[in-house]
């Protein structure tokens, strides 16, 4: 499996992206994504690692019922240290005046407080965080791609990507792996909100500074895209945004965060294109990307529409209820429930304790969608919002594309300890099949 390491707010945003297309069956491959931030990570990656989780039939494995595998997400806040930069390096309250730690930072950048962030200044971030990130993070993808996305004019990955990229390489060696290193390298991009402290200059100067060392510190690179830069287009990044529910997606697909997304899929799913000798001939410029905007927006559109059905006309208690089964729904999608079904009576030690297991798979299937009303997000909250749906004749969701259960799958104990957890495992399965399968 490859493996994405997201770094920073806008690794952050092009990973939440990759996982909402592969929910939507937009892109296939599942991907081991690794989110790493100064920041909080962002509520709705936090969501989908959970619903992912919930899909999985066995503790060892990453496999959902049918044997597909899934992405894994493992994500890491690096705690910001107390003090300035200049008592972080020196281990000095009050640092003198001829203290030679001064040579490497001006006078601002050295007494910021590291707690309050770092402000896009990528040499403090490189400092203080490179030594909270756990290695196992870090370690590439065997006999497959590894790719590192974020800006380089930030602080947070403006400072790591190139630690990071070097760690990487590193353990190719320590672990003896075979894996080819790529990035997704963002420069200006967007028009920074200098009511945040965050000025233009500051960016300009960090992206300058990381292209010009680039060759340097990134040479283990064997391909590589940018996106943005000096002379790209620039728009309004709205990081409040970007934590709430329902984010929208880009407009179009010349949005450079949507171009960050089709560059990591290509990167993580190319195996044609050679290496070069020159760093500077490693630059993808061009490639073609297997999806759209357009085409995601109609794919979730689909989607929402069958669940929206599924919730409204309580499908799954008509399932149970239905004499002629076969004739309405098929075999698949009532296979799905007497699987979970017959799980649910070998926890409870009877039938006859399950009887309510297809309303309970109902009831579940509107919480995990729609919320309980709590603060944790419901996988409904995770997509953007639409302006229209459609109605889904039965025929439709039975038609679906529904993966084939056979009585003698086996499942961990473990991950179904009591029917109601069944239940609810049951339902996320069923609203991931309909996310990804939905005509």
């Amino acid at each position: 499996m490859s493996k994405a390491v997201a770094v920073g707010g806008t690794g952050q945003l092009v990973a939440y992206y990759y996982l909402q297309l592969y929910l939507l069956g937009v892109v296939n491959v599942p991907v081991d994504i690794v989110v790493i931030d100064t920041d909080d990570i962002l509520p709705g990656i936090v969501r989908i690692k959970t619903f992912l989780e919930l899909l999985r039939t066995s503790a060892a494995q990453n496999n959902d019922v049918a044997g597909l595998a899934l992405p894994t997400v493992s994500t890491h806040k690096i705690e910001a240290q107390e003090g300035t930069a200049f008592e972080r390096l020196s281990g000095i309250k009050n640092l003198p005046g001829e203290h030679p730690v001064r040579a490497f930072f001006d006078r601002e950048s050295g007494q910021q407080p590291l707690a309050k962030g770092l402000y896009a200044r990528p040499a403090l971030s490189t400092v203080v965080s490179r030594e909270q990130i756990p290695e196992p993070l870090l370690v590439p993808a065997k006999d497959s791609m590894t790719v590192a996305v974020g800006s380089i004019i930030g602080g947070t990955s403006g400072g790591l990507l190139a630690p990071i990229v070097d760690r990487m390489k590193s353990l190719t060696y320590k672990l003896n792996l075979e894996s080819r290193l790529r990035a997704v390298l963002f420069g200006q991009y967007f028009a920074p909100d200098e009511q945040q402290g965050i000025q233009a200059v500051r960016l300009q100067s960090n992206e300058l500074l990381v292209l010009r060392t680039a060759q340097e510190s990134l040479d283990t690179l064997d391909l590589y895209c940018v996106v943005g830069g000096p002379e790209g287009p620039r728009g309004k990044r709205l990081t409040d945004r970007e934590r709430q529910q329902h984010m929208p997606w880009p407009d179009h697909d010349e949005h450079p965060v949507w171009e960050g997304v089709k560059a990591l899929h290509f990167l993580l799913t190319d195996t044609v294109m050679p290496f070069r000798d020159r760093f500077e001939d490693r630059e993808v410029t061009a490639f073609q990307s297997p999806f759209s905007i357009t085409d995601a927006r109609q794919k979730l559109t689909r989607a929402v529409s069958m669940i929206r059905t599924l919730l409204a006309e309580d499908i799954v208690k008509k399932i149970a209820c239905e004499p002629f089964t076969d004739f309405f729904w098929g075999q698949d999608l009532p296979g799905i429930l007497i699987y979970y079904w017959r799980i649910a009576a070998k926890t409870a030690g009877d039938w006859d304790r399950v009887h309510s297991f297809p309303a309970d798979v109902q009831s579940h299937l509107a919480a995990l969608w729609s919320g309980q009303g709590g603060r944790e997000w419901s996988v409904g909250d995770i997509f953007p919002p639409l302006a229209a749906t459609h109605g889904v004749r039965p025929g439709h969701i039975a038609r679906m594309g529904w993966p084939k259960l056979t009585p003698d799958l086996t499942w961990d104990n473990r991950q179904f300890v009591t029917p109601e957890e069944t239940a609810r495992r049951a339902a996320a399965v069923l609203l991931f099949w309909i996310l990804r399968k939905a005509v």
